[in-house]
């Protein structure tokens, strides 16, 4: 499973597909056929059925938040390459319950970028929520921001100035 996502970190989608195909079924615990079904998902080359397969990974790992958390952030990323922000911020707001009973502060930030992302996305902004995501994120250690990159609630913040045309802001 590690392999497959290296090939995929390394952008070699047909390998990474290949392993996750092999490996497809034969994983004994949830978490691991549901990882191999995410792999599955980010190498299909097809929106439906990347999303049928995230599902799929996230229900063997219902029972598992701090897993979810991960999962719910994909399927949600996901909808919004499917063109339903609606449905993302559904996601979205899920992960982010979800990640308020884990307690790993840098999952809820991520968790709140996303659901402030999504909210940008439909109109209907939560006040004091993205706020709460950026005074957590400036909370954590250097090395605990840095992997956050596009999902951090300082990029949301960016985003939001550079939508409204606010660049100085930004």
């Amino acid at each position: 499973i590690s392999a497959a996502w290296h090939r995929l970190s390394a952008g070699d989608l047909t390998r990474a597909r290949d392993i996750a195909e092999r490996l497809r079924g034969i994983g004994p615990a949830p978490h691991q056929r549901a990882e191999i079904l995410m792999l599955l998902a980010e190498t299909s080359g097809h929106l439906g059925r990347a999303l049928a397969h995230a599902l799929a990974a996230a229900a063997l790992v219902r029972d598992d938040p701090r897993r979810s958390v991960w999962f719910q952030r994909r399927i949600a990323f996901l909808r919004v390459l499917t063109g339903d922000t609606a449905g993302a911020l559904r996601e979205a707001q899920q992960t982010l319950e979800l990640a308020k009973g884990v307690g790993d502060p840098r999952q809820l930030a991520q968790a709140i970028a996303f659901v402030s992302a999504g909210e940008m996305a439909t109109g209907r902004i939560t006040p004091g929520l993205l706020e709460r995501g950026l005074a957590l994120e400036a909370s954590l250690p250097d090395d605990a921001v840095r992997p956050l990159q596009y999902s951090s609630p300082s990029y949301v913040r960016y985003a939001r100035f550079v939508f409204l045309g606010q660049i100085d802001a930004a």
